[in-house]
């Protein structure tokens, strides 16, 4: 059975973009990412860590359910950073 992971809501970031006048490089830069991994978490083929989440929550404020879906599907094996522990299911 796969485990649900969070995936970033695109639709509500891209308002986010526009509604603050901020490039998708300047958020992931505020965000501390790399704009290449933040453009593959927003075109849904990576995923956060609970770090990177948090990290990217402080900066766009507002909860985790503003932001994320949880969606079933398995990690990327190659991703470390869409690696989730076993836990709750909340993001």
């Amino acid at each position: 059975m796969a485990n649900p992971r969070p995936r970033l809501r695109r639709e509500a970031v891209l308002r986010y973009l526009i509604r603050n006048s901020l490039s998708q490089k300047q958020l992931a830069s505020d965000a501390r990412l790399s704009e290449g991994f933040f453009s593959q978490v927003l075109s849904g083929r990576r995923s956060l860590s609970a770090r990177s989440r948090g990290r990217l929550l402080a900066v766009l404020g507002g909860g985790v359910e503003d932001w994320f879906v949880l969606e079933e599907g398995e990690a990327d094996p190659r991703d470390p950073d869409g690696v989730q522990p076993p836990g709750p299911r909340n993001c």
